[in-house]
């Protein structure tokens, strides 16, 4: 028997669950490669989001995989400002019930609370705030606290396609915007935030934000519908209720992950972690038809499966990743899900290979 000593936990911190984005915004950004006469494909894959997702309504990508991709697309292009070309291919269904709701909306204000509200169905890597100041509304872009800031192109992207949006629901968008600040700093070409953006623009700003003509603030849109912004209002609220009850199944498995080559992580340490109680850990996966010894279970019999198909680590490593107490505990667990030895699983899969 091979005993697995575990590693001390101390000051380890808890990660929030990565951030996503809306799929057809990546499909956006495909189509964006596109136009450069790039294919895509290979960039999406380098980049490890699957391109079937992007056929995939209301699928969700990684942050850490859309910069990546944005990386590449620059990369690719040799485009500077390529975030902000997105706006010439992003279509209104693309955003979901999301630009029917702004253009749909009685006023300017009532538009900028709405983006406000359901921005996070387009993305979680950002959240916006405003404030009035000097007869102007600042949109301001915020990254959420503790997680790393999207990548600039991903913010010019937003402001392109917020200032384009623009143009859909105001007879003159040229009088909507005073101007734009940027964190990036200062390109060596301007013209592409010129072209698009159409207004001044302050690059090595503090934050990023689109600022607004307050004094237009409360006048009608040509495109104002408030039963239409009532009904896909509803539609983007189901979609944000059906991610946040998603959401506490990530943070769980994102903590379990963590935790395992720690040791067998228990309720109490994961809910702590979340910053929640034991028993409301325990209610809010009820709901979800999920128990905590099922995610833990389900998680280790997947990275089990996965480690296995590689020629290292070892059987005794790949116990104490799963935060087992010795091989023995890790074998008898393994022949329970796949009626097996991890050995032979292992090796009929090399044969198959």
């Amino acid at each position: 028997m091979q005993a697995v000593t575990h590693k001390p936990i101390t000051g380890k911190k808890s990660q929030a669950t990565e951030p996503t984005t809306l799929s057809s915004w990546t499909l956006a950004v495909a189509r964006t490669i596109q136009s450069f006469g790039i294919e895509p494909q290979p960039l999406l894959k380098q980049a490890g989001i699957d391109p079937s997702l992007l056929s995939q309504p209301g699928a969700r990508v990684p942050m850490s995989c859309m910069t990546r991709l944005w990386q590449l697309a620059v990369e690719a292009t040799g485009e500077e400002g390529f975030g902000l070309f997105l706006a010439e291919h992003i279509t209104p269904t693309a955003l979901h019930a999301f630009s029917y709701a702004v253009q749909a909306s009685s006023t300017l204000r009532e538009a900028v609370a709405i983006m406000q509200r359901f921005s996070r169905v387009i993305s979680t890597a950002v959240v916006l705030e405003t404030r009035e100041e000097k007869g102007h509304l600042y949109m301001i872009f915020k990254t959420p606290d503790g997680q790393p800031d999207p990548s600039w192109e991903s913010m010019d992207a937003f402001l392109a396609c917020a200032v384009n949006m623009g143009s859909w629901t105001f007879d003159v968008p040229a009088e909507l915007y005073v101007g734009v600040c940027v964190r990036r700093p200062e390109p060596r070409d301007k013209t592409a935030y010129e072209r698009f953006l159409r207004c001044p623009v302050t690059f090595g700003s503090s934050e990023t934000s689109l600022v607004f003509n307050g004094k237009i603030l409360d006048y009608p849109l040509l495109t104002a519908n408030p039963e239409l912004a009532r009904v896909n209002g509803e539609v983007l609220s189901g979609y944000l209720a059906r991610m946040q009850a998603a959401d506490i199944i990530d943070r769980v498995r994102s903590e379990i992950c963590e935790l395992l080559p720690y040791g067998e992580p228990n309720q109490e340490r994961v809910a702590a972690s979340l910053n929640m109680s034991v028993r409301n850990l325990r209610r809010k996966l009820s709901e979800k038809g999920q128990s905590y010894k099922q995610l833990l279970d389900s998680i280790r019999h997947e990275q089990a499966c996965r480690l296995l198909k590689q020629s290292e680590p070892s059987l005794g490593e790949i116990a104490w990743q799963l935060g087992f107490h010795d091989t023995s505990s890790f074998s008898r667990a393994f022949r329970r899900w796949e009626g097996t030895t991890p050995a032979r699983y292992r090796q009929a899969d090399v044969v198959q290979d």
